[in-house]
């Protein structure tokens, strides 16, 4: 994204993108099922007429991908960046935006999946069934902090809660996290999007309240008209995260209380847990009061246009060194690039 520079929020909905937009696209190239992917994408006409154009739907990608596919026509996915987009900058961007994909992905998974699926193949048809279970996630996290609540109500406490668990849980941590860096090293652009995604963590906390919503509104069939990202500065603030997560806040706290003047005995790692999610609440709430930028600052797309010019340019140096006759042999390969010239040279790889 060209502003993706421009505040946390912005980074961090850049950042939510990053395994998306590299392996998870091209594990889904693999397997038959590459998914439209917003407006950077192209289509033969003669697909896009058997299709009947794109469908009136939120999530018109998703959607005439399955039309595609039902259709036997397959898709190329591209792991290039041949063009730039916005992202939202402040909360209420952000979460109007995840409100309207959460809305359109759960619909078609529940109205249109079910009639198209019997007539894919069966890895696509497993690959599609998966494809948009993130935005479900809003369950999981509420039934997590009702179990919470009745925990520090009761008293009750599971046998999985002990320090031997919570020392593994935090191993199994540190390990995908060490695999994700070395993910990074072959699908990013290693200086400018590599790291901890801390940010794309903080966002999915924020917004798990509103995948409720939007599974209530598409079981409701509430029919909502289509808001398009804002792209210039609203001329007020909205506070978007007080309402859900005061109400959280409220719920947590007043069982914690409950449960102390009860004379219950919680185990301290619940204890923890309980401070931690009410410390994360607040900071949220408190990040609502930052002043954040415009959308769109020119500036940006200047910097991000001179930083790919000057890897462009170190890739171009490595390429001459590697070419030039006394050059010494370097010290890594890539495996893609291996397989694709000997396929030229009719040698296998």
């Amino acid at each position: 994204y060209y502003n993706q520079q421009a505040s946390f929020i912005a980074r961090g909905a850049a950042e939510e993108t990053y395994g998306y937009y590299s392996s998870t696209q091209m594990f889904g190239f693999a397997m038959g099922y590459p998914v439209v992917t917003g407006c950077h994408n192209t289509h033969r006409v003669a697909a896009l007429k058997q299709v009947r154009g794109f469908p009136d739907h939120d999530a018109d990608d998703l959607l005439i991908t399955l039309l595609y596919r039902f259709h036997a026509w397959r898709g190329v996915y591209v792991p290039r960046v041949l063009a730039r987009g916005l992202t939202p900058v402040d909360w209420s961007g952000y979460i109007r935006q995840q409100l309207r994909w959460a809305r359109s992905v759960i619909d078609i998974k529940i109205r249109t999946y079910p009639k198209i699926a019997g007539k894919l193949p069966v890895k696509e048809r497993l690959v599609s069934f998966v494809h948009g279970f993130y935005y479900l996630h809003g369950i999981s996290a509420g039934i997590g902090l009702v179990i919470m609540a009745y925990m520090l109500v009761t008293g009750f406490t599971p046998r999985a809660l002990n320090y031997l668990v919570l020392r593994d849980f935090f191993f199994l941590l540190a390990t995908l996290l060490v695999c994700d860096f070395y993910r990074q090293r072959f699908y990013l652009e290693w200086r400018n999007e590599a790291g901890w995604h801390w940010r794309a963590g903080l966002l999915q906390l924020a917004k798990w309240p509103y995948f409720l919503v939007a599974l209530c509104q598409v079981l409701l069939n509430r029919r909502l008209p289509y808001v398009v990202t804002r792209k210039v500065k609203g001329d007020r603030q909205s506070y978007v995260l007080l309402g859900p997560h005061l109400l959280v806040a409220a719920l947590i706290a007043t069982a914690w209380i409950v449960g102390i003047m009860s004379g219950i005995n919680v185990h301290p790692i619940l204890h923890v847990l309980v401070g931690t999610v009410l410390a994360g609440i607040f900071l949220l709430l408190a990040t609502e009061h930052m002043n954040f930028p415009e959308p769109y600052d020119p500036s940006l797309r200047t910097s991000i246009t001179a930083r790919q010019l000057h890897v462009k340019n170190e890739g171009k140096q490595v390429s001459r060194l590697q070419n030039h006759p006394q050059a010494p042999a370097p010290h890594k390969t890539n495996y893609r690039d291996e397989r694709i010239r000997a396929q030229r040279s009719g040698r296998q790889p």
